[in-house]
């Protein structure tokens, strides 16, 4: 058994400067799905709940470009939060832009948002975008539906932003 909440919740997510890692950013739509053995490995994960374990899980399908099971995890836990994040996110990049938002309204304020959007509005400026004075995941939403498919710095920032997402949900669903 692998005790992942600890792990996650020591570890340091982006550099001294908050620059992403040097590890491929998942596209914005559906990519190429994890290889095999990567599900294996994330399906002997354990946390230090069955709700942990089932969101982590979730999480890192998603991450890995597993739309289809991280979505089938999710489902288990309708009306929780985290899991309707991810089901929420999973929608965006499948890219199902209506069922996307539809689940955004579902899930509301959420904690991960204000340390997202303090993380993207710079990001989101220096690239000429309007940025609000709270995460609003309706306009990210719209922001991934132009840049999906192109080769443009809103696409990049996007994908940049999108990890970011990730990884403080990971980061949050491992905290309990």
């Amino acid at each position: 058994m692998i005790e992942l909440g600890s792990q996650l919740q020591r570890q340091e997510w982006t550099g001294p400067r908050g620059q992403l890692p040097a590890l491929p950013l998942p596209d914005l739509g559906p990519g190429q799905p994890a290889e095999r053995f990567l599900v294996d490995a994330i399906g002997r994960l354990r946390g230090r709940s069955s709700r942990m374990t089932t969101l982590l899980r979730a999480g890192l399908l998603l991450r890995h470009d597993r739309l289809d099971e991280s979505h089938a995890l999710s489902q288990t836990m309708e009306g929780d939060p985290d899991a309707d994040l991810w089901h929420a996110i999973m929608h965006r990049r499948e890219p199902d832009a209506m069922n996307a938002k539809n689940w955004f309204r579902r899930v509301g304020s959420h904690p991960v948002f204000p340390a997202l959007h303090q993380w993207a509005a710079p990001r989101l400026r220096s690239i000429g975008q309007p940025v609000l004075d709270r995460w609003d995941p309706l306009r990210f939403v719209d922001l991934c539906e132009r840049g999906r498919g192109q080769s443009s710095p809103e696409n990049q920032m996007a994908r940049q932003i999108q990890w970011m997402e990730i990884e403080l949900h990971l980061k949050h669903c491992a905290a309990g």
